[in-house]
């Protein structure tokens, strides 16, 4: 799955040169593959990461949050216009949208495989 996620987030215009790349691989995997869609990003996510990676839940947060600022005011990939929409047209997407977006994008990729 890890290979799915990677190849999503590279074409949403997101490379592996930032830590939030990595924390949003774990965060997407999770999200994934939780049973229940009532997942709480600062209880089930976040802390997971943090030991993972020996750093903070801060750190992992925020990590993610510049990911996703960074990449919201870039020029969009044509499939971040076809998941996300026009950047111009609505507000950047919080760190659990932008998650659950994406792994509602990766289950419906491996659906129709």
């Amino acid at each position: 799955m890890e290979r799915q996620i990677r190849r999503i987030l590279t074409d949403l215009g997101i490379y592996s040169k930032t830590k939030g790349f990595f924390f949003l691989i774990e965060a997407i995997d999770i999200y994934a593959k939780s049973d229940e869609k009532l997942i709480k990003i600062t209880e089930d996510i976040y802390p997971v990461i943090a030991v993972k990676y020996k750093t903070t839940q801060a750190n992992v947060e925020r990590s993610i949050r510049y990911t996703i600022d960074t990449l919201y005011s870039e020029t969009p990939t044509e499939y971040y216009l076809s998941v996300f929409g026009d950047p111009k047209k609505r507000r950047k997407p919080t760190n659990m949208e932008f998650i659950a977006t994406t792994a509602y994008e990766l289950d419906s990729l491996m659906y129709t495989k």
